[in-house]
């Protein structure tokens, strides 16, 4: 069974110009910092771990507690 190619994309000239200055605005942007990170992402990374802590008999508010006091 062959596969099928994918059609060469082709861009004109105006499309390259606004990617070209698409980019140039995003490169003199600063980089977001953590705080302005979505709650969702940084819950999403953390999941994981508090799935493995609950399993182990700690509730949340715990695992929020202990996490508060290792930070400072």
């Amino acid at each position: 069974m062959e596969r099928a190619r994918r059609k060469v994309q082709m861009f004109t000239a105006e499309q390259v110009e606004v990617l070209r200055s698409y980019l140039a605005q995003k490169a003199t942007e600063p980089p977001p910092q953590p705080e302005m990170l979505m709650m969702g992402g940084v819950c999403t990374s953390c999941v994981p771990r508090t799935d493995e802590a609950e399993e182990s008999g700690y509730s949340l508010k715990v695992l929020v507690a202990f996490r508060k006091r290792r930070a400072s």
